[in-house]
């Protein structure tokens, strides 16, 4: 069985790491970067079953990661999942406008990033 395909995109190296460990050891294959423009990138080449997505990314934020995610016909079924310190409701508000499908609030547990992922893949 072909393991399911995480693209993680995350600017603090240590919650890079941290997401890395989590998946790879769940048995998640996972590819990474700390760019927004580098994760719409990879998209391109590579397909993916989920994207957790940071919101605050150099040169383009994680809004609009999301919204050209969703708005690619290869891409627009793949689940994004906001991972973000950014609770307010406005933020939550941009993130469902531009397609994010769920949200997980830094600092978060391990086992409920897993469970999210799970609900997502299985």
């Amino acid at each position: 069985m072909e393991k399911r395909k995480i693209l993680v995109v995350e600017d603090e190296e240590c919650l890079l790491k941290l997401e890395q460990v989590l998946l790879r050891s769940s048995g998640y294959e996972v590819l990474s970067t700390s760019c927004g423009n580098r994760a719409l990138a990879m998209l391109e080449r590579q397909p993916v079953d989920l994207v957790l997505l940071d919101l605050m990314l150099p040169n383009i934020d994680g809004y609009e990661v999301c919204r050209r995610i969703k708005a690619n016909p290869a891409t627009a079924a793949v689940p994004v999942v906001m991972v973000t310190g950014r609770n307010d409701s406005n933020d939550i508000e941009l993130g469902n406008a531009a397609g994010a499908d769920w949200y997980i609030i830094k600092p978060f547990k391990a086992a409920s990033l897993l469970n999210v992922v799970a609900r997502f893949l299985e």
